[in-house]
């Protein structure tokens, strides 16, 4: 078990990590709506029901799986994310698992997000409710409430996989994402919910390991991603300001491996200080 010292010493390191998004000293006067809606059209075809990265750093080194999985419900879109980091930076073994409720027209409308490893457990659950999201963090046994207005929010992600599917993109879309940053929920600093800008800057084949591909290129400061037209994530380019780039790249979705993170995940919710 990890001291809680070094619990927030963690967050501190993934909240500099998703700093690197942001731009930190002017909240930019524009306006962007163009953001790609889940809303379950003809873009989620059976490949994208069930997807799979692989992490790795600078150094080429395995350091992480992300699987995602999307359903089609009665009220709109559910995604499911299942995140194993296994050794980046200062960070010990950690399981993230994020569920995302998209209304019919594609709108975000609930996240539940747990993180388990770090010493504690952690969850953010965020609600639309009268025009704004209302989340509830859950630390330890301390609990907080805040508000974003539901307007320029945009979606909200993780540092580790930026971006998931992203449909219907054009050359000079851009829209607003949020990333989470726990470090100011723990001292009251600073905003919780951090905006960032997203852009399509152009178009350009890349190497993939099903060949070349033509691709969206998109630019998110010092995070980028190349999407096929279909929507599909080919591969995406972070860097954090601890670890050096990691690299997430698209592989084929094997459920067993999944089946033994969970496994591995659900054993540390019982025991989180293991």
């Amino acid at each position: 078990m990890i001291s809680r010292l070094s619990f927030i010493a963690v967050f501190a390191f993934w909240v500099g990590s998703m700093a690197w998004l942001v731009h930190h000293d002017v909240w930019p006067a524009w306006t962007a709506i163009d953001v790609p809606m889940y809303d379950g059209g003809d873009w989620l075809t059976d490949e994208m029901m069930q997807t799979q990265v692989g992490v790795s750093d600078q150094k080429g080194n395995r350091v992480g799986t992300i699987w995602t999985q999307y359903a089609r419900t009665k009220s709109g879109l559910t995604r499911t994310d299942l995140m194993r980091i296994e050794s980046v930076g200062p960070l010990p073994m950690l399981w993230l698992e994020t569920g995302t409720d998209f209304t019919v027209d594609g709108h975000l409308d609930e996240i539940r997000l747990e993180l388990f490893g770090a010493g504690e457990v952690f969850k953010l659950i965020g609600e639309r409710y009268s025009g704004h999201l209302a989340f509830q963090l859950t630390m330890g046994h301390r609990k907080q409430y805040f508000k974003v207005d539901a307007a320029v929010m945009g979606t909200v992600d993780s540092m580790f996989r930026p971006f998931a599917i992203l449909p219907n993109l054009k050359v000079g879309h851009s829209w607003r994402m949020h990333v989470f940053n726990p470090l100011a929920a723990l001292t009251g600093v600073g905003s919780k919910l951090i905006p960032m800008l997203v852009k399509v800057t152009d178009r350009e084949r890349v190497s993939t390991s099903e060949g070349v591909v033509d691709c969206f290129v998109i630019d998110a400061g010092s995070a980028r991603a190349w999407v096929r037209p279909d929507g599909v994530v080919v591969r995406q380019e972070v860097q954090l300001p601890i670890g050096g780039v990691l690299t997430i790249e698209a592989e084929p979705y094997e459920e067993a491996k999944r089946t033994r993170a969970m496994r591995m995940m659900l054993a540390h919710s019982k025991d989180p200080g293991s």
